[in-house]
């Protein structure tokens, strides 16, 4: 059972910036993300054979170079194996992370540098459309909850 669903990092805006220092060199992008349905059979200790659910996330990487131009050389391709319960965690940890970071950032802007406003707009309806798809994955998983409530 292969099911991937997949995500191409979209250039937000035209312009470009080039960050020097430490962190334009160690900046990395996600250009791609891809997440594929796996399932197993485990045994619990009554003996009984369930399904386990995992989740195969691959993301590839670039690497900015010193001048922050990305090259062949400094793209990498990363895969995990996580089951879907540590996939949900991950994604509360990272949404929950992302959120105690909005107050710094708007800390930050309030001086006379500013982020750009297209960037702003992108993270903004990325993050609208992530709302969504978690709305409607806890659908289906409250469904599916319910089905095999009502089975047992």
């Amino acid at each position: 059972m292969d099911d991937e669903k997949s995500s191409q990092a979209e250039d937000p805006v035209d312009d470009s910036i080039r960050v020097t220092s430490a962190t334009g060199r160690y900046s990395t992008t996600i250009t791609h993300a891809a997440m594929s349905l796996i399932a197993g059979v485990g045994i619990r200790d009554d003996e009984k054979s369930v399904l386990v659910p995992f989740v195969e996330c691959e993301i590839a990487i670039d690497r900015a170079a010193t001048d922050g131009l990305a090259t062949p050389a400094n793209q990498e391709e990363h895969s995990i194996l996580i089951t879907l319960e540590n996939a949900a965690f991950l994604a509360e940890a990272f949404s929950s992370a992302f959120a105690k970071l909005a107050p710094d950032l708007v800390s930050l802007s309030q001086g006379s540098l500013q982020p750009v406003a297209d960037r702003i707009t992108y993270a903004i309806d990325r993050l609208q459309q992530t709302r969504s798809n978690i709305a409607t994955l806890t659908d289906v998983l409250e469904e599916l909850s319910g089905q095999m409530n009502a089975q047992s």
